[in-house]
């Protein structure tokens, strides 16, 4: 299993491509250079097979247009808010801009994606969003999305954002057995370097990122 992180540019997220028999891009971002930090690295956007959006504000799905042969999945409560293009919770507004109210696969916890070689598990972490995921391979790396980053957790004061929930959140994956963590913005860290963030389900350092 192949993982190439692409940093974001600017508000938009960080997106990661996973590559095992097939690809899939964890985030698509809002930034369209996307396409060519792709093509960098011989990857044509319609070889991307599937689109796992970590949760539905706007610097994570804007760019999913652009994959065209992909499946795009999120978890159920945040797919509802695409399909309604809810321009509020997905901040959609915020960016003014439109968002594409396309989803083809509603996921839920524990969902189980079968590569070549190895897995993605999806874990719901809500508190960021209602519908916010994290991802976990089989070879110990976990996506967080906006759940938590290498020196903060993930802002809780957008629509359907709850402090309990992500503090439970936290706690969830204090448990979970991943060595690296990918977060939604800025640089990877470890589990050890946020053991008592996660442990403690700490989310007084909140990001000011969306």
């Amino acid at each position: 299993m192949q993982i190439i992180p692409l940093p974001g540019n600017g508000p938009s997220s960080n997106c990661y491509l996973i590559v095992d028999g097939f690809a899939v891009l964890i985030d698509t971002g809002c930034d369209e250079r996307i396409l060519h930090s792709l093509r960098k690295i011989g990857l044509p956007p319609e070889a991307v097979r599937m689109v796992i959006n970590t949760h539905c504000h706007f610097d994570h799905v804007g760019c999913n247009e652009l994959f065209t042969e992909a499946q795009i999945c999120l978890h159920s409560a945040d797919a509802r808010q695409i399909e309604e293009m809810n321009d509020a919770v997905t901040l959609a507004g915020l960016f003014k801009r439109e968002i594409l109210p396309k989803v083809d696969r509603h996921l839920k916890d524990g969902d189980v994606i079968r590569m070549r070689t190895g897995t993605l598990t999806v874990i719901h972490t809500p508190g960021h969003t209602a519908g916010s995921i994290s991802i976990l391979t089989s070879t110990g790396v976990l996506f967080s999305g906006d759940t938590v980053f290498a020196d903060a957790v993930g802002r809780w004061d957008l629509p359907t954002g709850n402090p309990d929930l992500l503090k439970r959140s936290l706690q969830l994956l204090a448990i979970k057995k991943f060595l690296q963590l990918y977060p939604g913005h800025g640089p990877p860290t470890t589990k050890n370097k946020i053991k008592s963030v996660l442990e403690d389900g700490i989310i007084t350092s909140a990001s000011k990122i969306p």
